[in-house]
């Protein structure tokens, strides 16, 4: 049978996702490995024992940092190194832009435990961790990244999978920067879910706005092979063309959204 292998930007380990998988019906059974973007940083935090760190977000109890020998300090003037993972839901990054600075004026090497800039929390989209991490990057800051789309941890989870024939492999996700750029750059097919952080930049109303689609394509390296719009039962699949999308993407991508093409995802 077909492997199914969860990459997660997740700054928990992979163990507290697991946890947190067992209370959502349906997802039981439905998968075979499961990597973190907290897994990722807690290998990369071993390096740094007997040091100290900063996190970015008093509150927060990263995973990450759990079994190492690191003291957690309150300032970053204490610090040898800075971590960024966890952030309340209503950040904004000009909220942390004054300390963001001290930092870099500190030359603290940054740990970014998730990659992405937003999620979708609910109905909501709140900041994430990467937003913070690419401030400090824009000013001369150090940020060692974690998760997709960097392509360590897709190396990583492709060595938990055995290693397979690459042309067999396919990553589904709902973000443009991590997903498909991250899938794509380490060479396999990827499914973008126009269902997700997207959603409201594709849609004019109820209907899918196909100019939309194409036009956030145009703007990356990477274009999906397939699209489909979720992953909940009886939600319509978006369908294979005959070729990727790097020649005419608006045609093939419009008739894609309409289902006009043979195959499906």
């Amino acid at each position: 049978g077909k492997q199914v292998g969860l990459l997660s930007n997740s700054p928990n380990r992979s163990a507290v996702i697991r946890d947190d998988l067992m209370h959502h019906k349906g997802v039981i059974g439905t998968y075979d490995h499961i990597l973190t973007s907290g897994d990722s940083s807690y290998r990369a935090l071993k390096d740094y024992e007997g040091s100290s760190v900063y996190c970015i977000w008093d509150e927060e109890n990263p995973t990450c940092l759990e079994g190492l020998s690191i003291t957690r300090v309150p300032t970053p003037d204490e610090a040898d190194i800075v971590l960024v993972s966890l952030l309340p839901r209503n950040a904004k990054t000009e909220d942390y832009m004054d300390i963001v600075r001290h930092m870099a004026n500190l030359k603290l090497p940054m740990i970014c435990a998730n990659a992405d800039l937003i999620v979708n929390v609910g109905r909501d989209l709140c900041l994430c961790a990467g937003a913070i991490a690419e401030a400090y990057e824009a000013l001369g800051g150090a940020v060692s990244w974690h998760g997709k789309p960097h392509t360590e941890v897709y190396s990583e989870l492709f060595d938990m999978m055995g290693a397979p024939d690459k042309t067999r492999l396919c990553a589904i996700g709902d973000s443009l920067r991590t997903d498909i750029q991250g899938g794509g750059a380490f060479g396999i097919d990827t499914v973008w879910n126009l269902v997700g952080i997207h959603a409201a930049e594709l849609h004019r109303g109820n209907e899918m706005d196909v100019s939309a689609v194409r036009a956030a394509m145009d703007e990356w390296t990477y274009a999906p092979n397939w699209i489909m719009t979720g992953l909940r039962p009886g939600y319509p699949m978006g369908a294979r063309p005959k070729n990727k999308f790097t020649v005419d993407k608006g045609r093939k991508i419009e008739q894609a959204v309409k289902g006009d093409l043979n195959g499906t995802v």
